[in-house]
């Protein structure tokens, strides 16, 4: 990788629409070898597939729920497991340090908080549990990135899955 490459990159993490024509213009080069060169960024794996960004705010979601769970037991994957059940679920990831995962979920009001608390009060293996939130305003959008690929792994998918008279 090259200099230009990287400000081939820094331009489609801005906006990854941008036309090759734009790039080119922006860069100094033609459509042509910034096509190349994109084709090679993904052929290698360095660029993968564009994502889109949808205001999780305008979709009704209220704000994000932080969970850092302390657990009892020495295998953290079957707890794992059964919180990637629950259907807001953003990122559920292993830790190091006084708690061993980390959950972070959208949620549309109390009720959806109050679901996760209670999942995690009766599930085996979790010790404790802090948790913390923030809201959607114009300064920190929620943003759902939307990734292509299996759809039942896309938090979009889970949403939909959910039906109204559920919540």
């Amino acid at each position: 990788m090259d200099k230009i490459d990287w400000q081939i990159i820094d331009i489609l993490l801005r906006d990854a629409r941008t036309p090759f024509s734009e790039i080119g213009k922006r860069i100094g080069l033609g459509k042509d070898s910034i096509q190349k060169r994109v084709k090679k960024l993904t052929k290698t794996g360095i660029l993968g597939t564009p994502i889109s960004i949808i205001d999780a705010k305008k979709c009704g979601f209220e704000g994000i729920i932080n969970f850092f769970i302390k657990l009892d037991m020495a295998d953290p994957q079957i707890v794992e497991a059964e919180l990637t059940k629950l259907p807001y679920i953003l990122t559920i990831a292993q830790t190091i340090g006084d708690y061993n995962l980390y959950l972070s979920s959208f949620f549309r009001n109390v009720g959806d908080i109050t679901k996760i608390i209670d999942v995690l009060k009766n599930l085996k293996g979790v010790q404790s549990y802090e948790m913390f939130y923030h809201s959607a305003d114009t300064a920190n959008p929620l943003l759902i990135p939307f990734v292509s690929g299996n759809p039942e792994n896309s938090i979009l998918y889970k949403i939909q899955a959910v039906s109204p008279s559920e919540e």
